[in-house]
C-alpha cells in the first residue's frame, strides 16, 4: 500500500508541479505587466467565485468517493452537477438584480464589471471539484497531473497575451476562465470512456441519496463555508479597511506560498483520502495510513517551510521586482500558518472518511470567528496591516495544529457511526 500510495502521489504531484511551475516561472513577467492593484482585483474576484462554488453543489462530490458500486457514484455525479449550475443561475440572477448593493458592500468599484463574470467562473470551479473527486475514485491520478499542466499553460498564456496587449486586471480574470475551462474539456473528455452513461438519477434514488449523504449538506457546507469565508472576509476586508493595492501584496504573497499545497501538499491529501478510505473500508480503520502520511508532511513542511523563512523576502526582491519587496515581508508572516496547514488540511479528510463532518463544522466556524474578532480588533484600534499579518498568522497556525488529536483519534475508527 506504501509503494502504490507513493506511486501516486508522484504521478500527481509531477504534473501538478510542473503545472504550477509555468505560473511561477511566468511571475517576474506578471508582475512587471500587471499593478498589486490588478492582482488585488484578481483576489476579490477569485474570492466571490470560490465562495459559492465550494458549497454549489451541496457538498454532495465529498461523498462520489465512497459508494460501493459505480452506478451510485454516477447519480451523485449528476446530481452535484445539476445543483452547481442551479447555484450559477441564482448567482447571476443576483448579480443582474442587486449589483448596485452588492457593489457598496464591497466596497470596490474596480471590480463593478467584472463581477459579471463571476457565476461563469463559480460553475467551472465547481465542475471541475465534482470531476476531480470522480477521477480521484477511477484512479486516474495520471489524468488529473496532465490536466493541471494544460490549465496552467493556458491561464498564463492567455495572461501574458493579454497583458502585452492592454495590461489591467482583464487579462488576469480572463486567464483564469479559459484555464479552468479547457482543464474541464479535457477532464470530462478523458474521463467519458472510463464510466457509466451520465443520466438523470430516477427520483427513488434521489432519495435515496439524499437521506443517506445527508451529513454533507447538513455538516460540510457550513464547514467549507465557514473556511472559504475566512479566506474571502479577509481579502474583502483587506480591500475595505486598508487598499486594494495592500490586498494585491498580500493576495501576491498568498498565491506564491499556497505552491507548495498546490503541487505537494493537495496530490498527498488527495492520494491520502483514495488510501485512507480503503483501508477504512477493509478494516474500519484508516490508522496506517493517517500515521505514513502524517510523517511525511511534517518533514516536508519542517524543511521547505523553514528554508523559506530564511530566503523568502530577498527571493520576492530579486525575482519579482523592487516593487513586491513588501509582498515579500508577508509572505515571511505568513510561513507559520502556511507551515501547519500543510500538514493538517491534506489529514481532514479524516472527517468525512469517519462522518464526522460536525467537527470540521466546529473548526472552520472557529476560524471565521477569530478572523473575524482579528478584523474587529485592527479597525478599532487602527492596527498596521504588518502587525496584523505577523499576529493572525501565528494564532492561526496554532489553531490549525488544535486539529491533529481530533483526526488521530477517529483515524482508530473505535466508534464509527453507520450511514443513515
Amino acid at each position: 500500500m506504501s509503494s502504490r500510495f507513493n506511486k501516486n502521489v508522484l504521478t500527481l504531484a509531477t504534473g501538478v508541479s510542473i503545472g504550477q511551475t509555468i505560473p511561477l516561472l511566468i511571475s517576474p513577467i506578471l508582475t512587471r505587466i500587471y499593478t498589486p492593484e490588478d492582482f488585488g482585483i484578481l483576489a476579490l474576484f477569485l474570492s466571490i467565485s470560490t465562495l459559492i462554488s465550494v458549497i454549489s453543489s451541496g457538498r454532495y462530490e465529498q461523498a462520489i468517493m465512497l459508494p460501493d458500486t459505480d452506478e451510485e457514484a454516477m447519480h451523485l455525479t449528476v446530481f452535484s452537477w445539476i445543483f452547481a449550475a442551479i447555484s450559477s443561475l441564482i448567482m447571476l440572477l443576483a448579480i443582474l438584480l442587486f449589483h448596485p448593493l452588492i457593489m457598496n458592500t464591497i466596497n470596490n468599484q474596480a471590480l463593478s464589471t467584472y463581477i459579471y463574470f463571476t457565476p461563469l467562473l463559480t460553475f467551472l470551479l465547481a465542475s471541475f471539484n465534482i470531476l476531480n473527486i470522480l477521477a480521484t475514485r477511477l484512479h486516474a491520478f495520471s489524468l488529473l497531473s496532465k490536466v493541471s499542466v494544460i490549465k496552467s499553460m493556458v491561464n498564463g498564456s492567455v495572461q501574458l497575451i493579454s497583458g502585452a496587449l492592454k495590461g489591467d486586471a482583464f487579462g488576469l480574470i480572463l486567464g483564469q476562465i479559459l484555464g479552468s475551462l479547457t482543464q474541464i474539456v479535457v477532464l470530462f473528455t478523458n474521463l467519458k470512456g472510463r464510466i457509466p452513461r451520465l443520466s438523470f438519477p430516477p427520483l427513488n434514488s434521489i432519495k435515496t441519496l439524499l437521506k443517506r449523504y445527508k451529513r454533507f449538506p447538513q455538516f460540510s457546507v457550513a464547514a467549507v463555508l465557514s473556511n472559504t469565508l475566512t479566506q474571502n472576509v479577509l481579502n474583502i476586508s483587506i480591500s475595505s479597511i486598508f487598499s486594494v493595492a495592500l490586498l494585491g501584496y498580500y493576495s501576491f504573497a498568498n498565491r506564491i506560498l499556497i505552491l507548495p499545497m498546490s503541487f505537494l501538499g493537495n496530490s498527498i491529501g488527495q492520494v491520502f483520502f483514495q488510501e485512507a478510505t480503503s483501508e477504512k473500508n477493509e478494516s474500519g480503520s484508516a490508522q496506517k495510513t493517517l500515521k505514513s502520511t502524517f510523517w511525511k508532511l511534517t518533514m516536508l513542511s519542517i524543511v521547505g517551510f523553514g528554508l523559506l523563512y530564511f530566503i523568502i523576502e530577498d527571493l520576492f526582491s530579486i525575482v519579482f521586482g523592487k516593487n513586491w519587496e513588501q509582498a515579500g515581508l508577508y509572505a515571511r508572516y505568513l510561513i507559520p500558518m502556511m507551515a501547519a496547514k500543510f500538514v493538517v488540511s491534506p489529514l481532514s479528510a479524516i472527517n468525512n472518511i469517519f462522518n464526522k463532518q460536525y467537527i470540521s463544522l466546529t473548526w472552520q466556524v472557529g476560524f471565521l470567528t477569530l478572523t473575524i474578532i482579528a478584523l474587529g480588533i485592527v479597525d478599532y484600534f487602527g492596527l498596521a496591516f504588518s502587525t496584523f499579518i505577523n499576529i493572525y498568522a501565528l494564532v492561526m497556525a496554532l489553531y490549525y495544529l488544535l486539529m491533529l488529536p481530533f483526526i488521530f483519534t477517529f483515524a482508530r475508527g473505535s466508534k464509527i457511526p453507520k450511514s443513515t
